[in-house]
């Protein structure tokens, strides 16, 4: 077995062992930061897009939930307070609805507005001024005929760069800019294909 060979160095000698030069450090350097700002662009765009996937079906969910309380409550529409039934402010308006029944919305969308979720403010607005007239002892008091459902990104360009509204058309409408769009939703207002 050979042990290793120590070399001591006498001062004038050259040692011919060579580290890393200045210039060399730098590159290496300035290659891991590249590396990493490429990364991070790529994890937010992720984020971004993540959460843009989720709004988006949150909307949708949100339309059908309509939809199906408005079959349910002669064709009148309803906050999204009144689509759940389990979380601290839900309560479906409708009287007499039976307990076994399911909720129309789950308690993670069926919250106050506005509200946060997923990097984008969500907001139920009213529209049609209260309660329609006519209502039978059987339909929700609060009910409604016409709706907006907003979401708009909670940090520009961070956590999202779009923002979608829907209504009682059932239609997804999508602002490129990140704008919250307007209710009710104008005519001629882009929508998802």
């Amino acid at each position: 077995m050979m042990l290793p060979s120590i070399q001591l160095r006498v001062d004038g000698e050259r040692n011919d062992e060579r580290g890393f030069t200045l210039i060399e450090l730098l590159i290496v350097i300035a290659i891991i930061g590249i590396i990493a700002a490429m990364a991070v662009l790529n994890i937010l765009r992720a984020v971004v897009t993540a959460n843009e996937a989720q709004v988006i079906g949150d909307t949708r969910t949100v339309l059908s939930a309509e939809h199906a309380y408005a079959s349910a409550n002669g064709g009148f529409f309803a906050n999204v307070t009144n689509l759940c039934r389990g979380g601290a402010n839900c309560n479906i308006g409708i009287p007499n609805y039976p307990t076994t029944a399911p909720a129309f919305l789950g308690n993670d969308i069926g919250r106050v507005s506005p509200y946060t979720k997923g990097g984008y403010t969500r907001q139920w607005i009213g529209l049609g001024g209260g309660a329609p007239p006519g209502l039978s002892a059987s339909q929700d008091p609060d009910s409604v005929v016409d709706f907006c459902y907003q979401s708009y990104p909670a940090g520009l360009g961070l956590t999202g760069v779009r923002s979608f509204t829907g209504g009682p058309a059932g239609i997804v409408h999508v602002d490129s800019q990140g704008l919250p769009i307007a209710c009710p939703i104008p005519a001629g207002t882009a929508f998802l294909e």
